[in-house]
């Protein structure tokens, strides 16, 4: 009898454990009055937001100032034709993403060579860089030859100076580039001699291809997923040599959100005159270019100076400088529904603003032309 009645005790207890656990559980009543079962497991809701950015230089066309103060509503961004509205916008003075520029020198410069062998007209270059922030970086990079395995020259390029806050560390390298024009001018005439060629005769087969360079360059960007990525080129200019190639580097350079600038050193009056003889009757009949600079840095919204004394390196840099810390920084968001097309999206950017006395200003604005949005 024990045995059983302590049996009995325990199931009671059991059972009134269980009772009271289901009067603890909520219950939710629904609209007939009657109660409902408990929620099972909350379902994952799971989205994608995708943001276009784009940088707007905003310019007074009297002044060719950059303007300052305007605001969200002074903007209008057409995607396709299609106003999209704004859900980023920064300007000079707020938060900015930092910049990451990358210095590209073209060693084998023609008409820059007494530039890149002067410390003096470097040193003004140099000076252009302290208007940076302290948290942007700079880094640079030059064209480079090195001995084929046949004692051809061949074509490369040489990152000098890796990305770095070390503004002194990049003037160092800044500085060391008559030295490494130097260098490079005695390997080639070693080469000729070696080879029994003039040495300018051997010079020009040497050919740096603009989509060998992108390859460089772009590898660059990946690790600057938060910086805005600047190119600045001191070059004679871009030669376009293959049939697509300056169409298909504009097309990469948008993908990885690049902006190029050029300082594009002057030619005398003949050699002008000549080059766009060339350009003219042969190169633009075969969709070829010797100015692919001008269309590379419109396309990504930079901008090409001019440069013929020492001062101008010291004035180009310094305005290009300038104009990216005054530049607006503008962003909207695609729709979920929206397909990743991969095609090219065209972008156009309009301001409209007015003067102290309520008229409207005449402005230009300068950003890039368009996005891809990418296929899975």
């Amino acid at each position: 009898m024990p045995k059983h009645f302590l049996l009995a005790v325990a199931i009671a207890v059991c059972a009134a454990a269980a009772a009271h656990a289901q009067e603890q559980r909520p219950r939710t009543v629904g609209p007939t009055g009657r109660p409902e079962a408990p929620p099972g497991p909350e379902e994952v809701v799971r989205t994608r937001t995708r943001v276009v950015f784009l940088d707007a230089l905003v310019k007074d066309r009297k002044t060719n100032e950059p303007v300052r103060g305007l605001r969200p509503k002074d903007f209008q961004v057409l995607d396709d034709g299609r106003p999209r509205p704004l859900s980023y916008f920064t300007r000079e003075g707020d938060s900015r993403r930092p910049l990451a520029l990358l210095l590209v020198v073209d060693l084998w410069s023609v008409y820059g060579r007494p530039h890149l062998k002067s410390e003096a007209a470097l040193g003004r270059l140099n000076s252009a860089l302290s208007k940076l922030a302290p948290e942007d970086e700079v880094a640079l990079m030059t064209t480079w030859i090195e001995e084929g395995p046949g004692g051809e020259p061949v074509p490369s390029l040489r990152m000098v100076s890796g990305f770095t806050r070390d503004r002194a560390g990049t003037a160092a390298a800044v500085l060391s580039l008559p030295r490494l024009v130097a260098e490079q001018e005695r390997l080639l005439e070693d080469l000729a001699e070696r080879r029994g060629r003039y040495t300018e005769d051997l010079r020009l087969d040497i050919v740096w291809r603009l989509s060998e360079i992108a390859d460089e360059v772009i590898a660059l960007t990946r690790r600057f997923p938060n910086s805005r990525f600047v190119v600045v080129g001191l070059i004679d200019d871009l030669f376009d040599l293959r049939k697509g190639e300056r169409e298909e580097v504009t097309e990469r350079a948008l993908r990885a959100g690049i902006t190029f600038n050029a300082l594009v050193f002057k030619k005398s009056f003949g050699t002008r005159f000549f080059v766009g003889t060339l350009n003219k009757l042969v190169m633009k009949p075969r969709g070829l270019s010797v100015h692919a600079a001008d269309e590379i840095a419109k396309q990504t919204g930079g901008e090409v100076a001019q440069v013929g004394k020492p001062q101008d390196l010291t004035d180009g840099l310094s305005r290009f400088i300038d104009d990216m810390l005054a530049r607006y920084s503008l962003g909207f968001t695609l729709a979920e529904s929206e397909p990743d097309d991969g095609r090219l999206h065209a972008l156009a950017v309009k301001v409209r603003a007015r003067d102290a006395r309520g008229r409207e200003r005449g402005l230009t604005v300068r950003a890039r032309r368009g996005y891809y949005a990418s296929a899975p």
